[in-house]
């Protein structure tokens, strides 16, 4: 199992970028992995397969249609007068055509807020269906000075972008948190993806799993469970790690590390 991981993180985590302190588009070396400042103008980007008055691209390079070769997945903005106006998924497959654009759900559609643009978070394989699934932070949610993430999974199904639902609907989960509770996610083994909280009491730590089934491209709900932990520093492992997204090889942490540069 390989892993990429590209996040970068919310406003209130990333302003070590050049971008946050002006609120303007900054050259970029790359379009396919752009810097750029939540809730400012976007740079713009042009390279293949995006369309034109494209911008805030981020991407990751995995093995989307399981077939052995590096493929792209790209989040990119439309733009109108550099602003964002929709925001949009697409796979660059080596070998055939792109795939057509997946428009994505942001800001408060997803519970978080505009200011917060999606990107791509990382890939991995993260059941045993051919392919890498693409981890993308569609939003934030912004309260006591944190912006925990708000993540969904994409899949590439026969030539289309193809969201990870759940009874139906989307599925979104949340990562990170504050000092006194969190949330993260983890991948047990290939058919299990759990979702954990932990949250401070005055005598420790309680804990919180809930278990999701892989069944193609759904998640499929299952057992929940709960238990308690001492009361040790949120840097111990057994703590923060229900902060983290994990997923074999691939690890984004607020905690430990805060994300990525792109």
């Amino acid at each position: 199992m390989r892993s990429t991981w590209v996040r970068v993180g919310a406003t209130a985590l990333a302003c070590w970028l050049a971008a946050c302190s002006s609120g303007k588009p900054q050259p970029s070396t790359s379009s396919f992995a752009q810097r750029f400042a939540d809730g400012g103008s976007c740079p713009p980007a042009s390279a293949p397969g995006l369309p034109s008055g494209s911008g805030c691209v981020t991407s990751v390079a995995a093995d989307l249609d399981g077939n052995g070769t590096s493929d792209r997945f790209l989040v990119y903005a439309r733009l109108a007068d550099g602003t964002p106006t929709s925001w949009w998924a697409r796979a660059l497959l080596s070998g055939s055509s792109p795939t057509p654009p997946a428009r994505l759900p942001a800001g408060e559609a997803v519970g978080g807020t505009s200011m917060i643009y999606p990107r791509v978070a990382g890939a991995t394989q993260a059941n045993t269906a051919p392919g890498d699934e693409v981890f993308v932070q569609l939003s934030a949610d912004l309260f006591h000075g944190a912006a925990p993430p708000i993540d969904a999974i994409y899949d590439v199904r026969d030539g289309h972008v193809v969201p990870v639902t759940s009874n139906g609907k989307l599925f979104t989960f949340s990562t990170g948190g504050i000092s006194r509770f969190g949330s993260g996610a983890r991948c047990d083994g290939d058919r299990v993806f759990t979702l954990t909280h932990v949250e401070i009491e005055p005598n420790g730590w309680t804990w919180s799993d809930h278990r999701y089934t892989w069944n193609g491209t759904d998640l499929v709900a299952g057992a929940r469970s709960s238990g308690h932990l001492p009361p040790v520093l949120i840097s111990n492992a057994r703590v923060y790690r229900n902060f983290d997204l994990i997923c074999g090889p691939l690890r984004l942490s607020q905690v430990t590390d805060s994300y990525p540069k792109p």
